[in-house]
């Protein structure tokens, strides 16, 4: 899909209230825990803004959670296997998209997540959104990977061509990233985002997650 297509797509999301949310399948039902996910349903984040989430299959499986009507945020995948395995590595990012917007949709940023044919996250591309139009923030190229298919180094590069040489560091006991310039992401054992940092030229912007209660969802055993 063009990538100005997708990118509409994923605005449109947003306004959406995705329902099919599986939560504990009951056995009776005939359903395998074969690998299975569990997925916030209410967090906080810094502190204050409280979110209701849920995780739906309609527009493909997106983890929506909104904040009444001024924030919302959003995780988007192209699989339901995909929302599944990323647990199983911490920081191997199987997601195609993140979204933020507030207040009243009017701005937000969108992140983009780009895969090689051998599944390892190659390219990120980070976007402004200031009403109906999308603004490319900057674009990283990552360029080595550890064992485990994660990023090790990789070069960011803004419109105006100034760019970036950046590293990243993993503490897997931690279930945290460091980037060389700031960036930083942690999840708790389950996949979710407990911590993210994100840096855009010199500014940050640091978020922590408070995650006050959880549903699952399972893939039935093939």
């Amino acid at each position: 899909m063009p990538r100005a297509s997708y990118s509409a797509v994923v605005l449109a999301l947003w306004l959406v209230a995705c329902g099919e949310q599986v939560a504990n399948p009951d056995p009776g039902l005939g359903l395998v825990r074969a690998s299975c996910r569990r997925y916030p349903i209410r967090l906080r984040e810094n502190g204050s803004s409280l979110y209701d989430c849920t995780f739906g299959t309609e527009f493909g499986p997106l983890l929506s959670c909104q904040s009444g009507n001024n924030l919302y945020r959003s995780w988007g995948y192209a699989s339901l296997e995909d929302f599944v395995s990323e647990v199983s590595v911490p920081n191997r990012f199987r997601r195609v998209s993140s979204l933020f917007t507030a207040p009243f949709g009017r701005s937000g940023t969108l992140v983009e997540y780009q895969y090689d044919d051998q599944g390892r996250y190659a390219r990120r591309v980070r976007s402004a959104l200031v009403g109906s139009f999308v603004r490319t923030i900057d674009t990283t190229s990552f360029l080595t990977w550890d064992g485990r298919g994660r990023p090790l180094s990789g070069r960011i590069v803004q419109p105006a061509g100034q760019e970036e040489l950046v590293t990243l560091a993993y503490d897997d006991t931690l279930r945290d990233v460091v980037w060389s310039n700031g960036e930083r992401h942690r999840m708790d054992r389950h996949g979710n985002t407990l911590i993210e940092t994100w840096v855009f030229g010199t500014d940050a912007s640091p978020r922590e997650f408070e995650i006050l209660a959880l549903a699952e969802i399972c893939l039935a055993a093939g």
